[in-house]
């Protein structure tokens, strides 16, 4: 199983991969820099299965949280 971070997954080109991702199996991590627009990417997302997406804030310019 492929495992897939996508950043700017809370809109656009970003939120289509990764629904397509997905669909075909893949575990997907959604990143993105307006927390409230990620989780709602989440959210919508989390439709497709039981095996939705996770995600939360990232910001590649800042400092890693971990």
């Amino acid at each position: 199983m492929t495992t897939t971070l996508i950043t700017g997954a809370d809109k656009g080109l970003g939120h289509a991969t990764a629904r397509r991702l997905l669909a075909a199996g893949h575990t997907v991590h959604l990143g993105a820099r307006d927390v409230e627009q990620g989780a709602e990417a989440i959210a919508l997302t989390a439709l497709l299965g039981p095996d939705g997406p996770t995600g939360g804030s990232i910001d590649l310019a800042g400092p890693i949280p971990w």
